[in-house]
């Protein structure tokens, strides 16, 4: 015969579970326990000893953080802002004043150029089809041009009896 019981034979009772492994502290002794030298009791060392001061410490940081990005946004803003104008400008001296010119500066000086020539009239040189080559032609102010094209046309109409 065997020392185990037949197991459909065996009644199980719910038990309680009992611990395997020991207590993890020892009982807190004389030289450890400072509660009765204390005026007040202590508190347990897992609680927070001041709340307040660790939620204004994070929020401190958290505003510190927030400026010092801004701060070094509005640097790389204006440190950009300022290089481009940089290129956009460019110093004039010499023989070599029209190179100097940044495009931006240079479309600018030739379009008041021209909106002055339909102003006053005047010549100007226009480049041709071969290279370092120009013509000359005379503008008329814009008034005038106007005038002599409206007295063509009615010319014209006139001419052919309307």
């Amino acid at each position: 015969m065997s020392d185990h019981p037949d197991p459909s034979t065996v009644v199980h009772t719910p038990t309680h579970h009992v611990a395997e492994t020991p207590p993890m502290h020892d009982p807190v002794d004389q030289w450890h326990d400072h509660s009765h030298d204390a005026e007040t009791p202590q508190r347990p060392h897992a609680d927070v000893q001041n709340s307040n001061l660790v939620l204004g410490i994070g929020i401190a940081l958290a505003a510190v953080i927030a400026i010092a990005s801004l701060v070094v946004y509005g640097f790389y803003t204006h440190y950009n802002t300022q290089r481009m104008a940089l290129r956009e400008s460019t110093p004039r001296t010499g023989a070599f004043v029209d190179l100097a010119l940044s495009p931006t500066e240079k479309t600018r000086n030739d379009k008041s150029e021209s909106l002055g020539l339909l102003q006053s009239g005047g010549t100007t040189k226009l480049p041709t089809e071969k290279e370092n080559e120009f013509k000359t032609i005379t503008v008329s102010p814009i008034d005038k041009a106007m005038d002599d094209v409206v007295q063509r046309y009615t010319a014209r109409k006139s001419a052919q009896g309307n």
